[in-house]
């Protein structure tokens, strides 16, 4: 039982579950092995399995916020991990409403914001990602919010993500960025 419990791990990092690739492969996390194993183990094997909106989807970073899910941990140890989890003065707003749209994305019908564009000034860079969110469902960062020159007027972005979703992410991009030119050239 001791070997087993250490070859199961006691910390499950979730973060790239959705960064499987691979014909017929897929993700199994060890709860749901572990919950599929005989109930002297599935009930006893403490697990801790963390998740978190700085990584995941296409790989993107930097939005902090995660949680974690503590199975079968020993009581004591529970109480002290509620008292830390719960203690926390600042939690991070954004990193949070990631994390509630990464765990109930929108769906058809839902309400939206209105376009920022129409409602306040903004950098030319953060218009354009912005646009590009509400067109084509890609997220990319404005170049402004890094500090680098001024009126450079760029995208940063990051793509870890299988050839044939990179080939569609690219087309889309390219489809609005000859759109997006033409109207505001």
């Amino acid at each position: 039982m001791t070997l087993l419990k250490t070859v199961i791990g006691w910390l499950s990092k979730k973060v790239y579950q959705s960064c499987v690739y691979g014909d017929d492969t897929e993700f199994y996390s060890y709860k749901k092995v572990l919950s599929e194993m005989d109930s002297t183990i599935s009930s006893t094997v403490e697990l801790a399995s963390f998740n978190t909106a700085s990584k995941g989807f296409m790989g993107e970073c930097g939005l902090r916020g995660g949680y974690v899910e503590l199975v079968n941990l020993c009581p004591a140890v529970m109480k002290h991990a509620h008292m830390l989890f719960s203690t926390r003065k600042c939690p991070p707003v954004v990193g949070q409403i990631a994390l509630d749209l990464m765990a109930d994305p929108p769906k058809p019908g839902d309400p939206s914001f209105p376009t920022f564009s129409e409602k306040r000034q903004m950098e030319p860079d953060m218009l354009y990602c912005l646009h590009l969110l509400e067109e084509t469902g890609l997220h990319v960062r404005p170049g402004c919010k890094y500090g680098q020159r001024k009126d450079s007027h760029h995208i940063r972005l990051f793509v870890g993500t299988q050839e044939n979703i990179m080939e569609d992410a690219l087309q889309r991009l390219k489809t609005f960025h000859m759109r997006f030119m033409k109207e505001f050239s």
